[in-house]
């Protein structure tokens, strides 16, 4: 998750750590819905698939999954002001 961040953002892994909360991770989420990233874009329009058949991310509203799999591999999610 946090790569994908970095790759359609530019920001570097170090800043998505530090302030990225989980309000803020929905409403990009948000947005992303209505106007997806270019690289998104681009790998829809092309019919790119990741090698290795990479699971997609988990479902819209599916939050529970998501910080299981966080504190699954030794991570959490912060839920600060967005």
């Amino acid at each position: 998750m946090i790569a994908e961040l970095c790759l359609a953002t530019g920001w570097t892994w170090r800043e998505v750590e530090s302030e990225m909360t989980l309000p803020r991770l929905e409403a990009i989420g948000r947005a992303w819905r209505r106007h997806p990233p270019a690289s998104r874009l681009l790998a829809a329009y092309f019919g790119y698939q990741a090698p290795g058949g990479a699971s997609p991310p988990p479902a819209r509203g599916d939050l529970a999954e998501l910080v299981a799999l966080a504190g699954g591999i030794g991570g959490g999610i912060r839920g600060g002001k967005g």
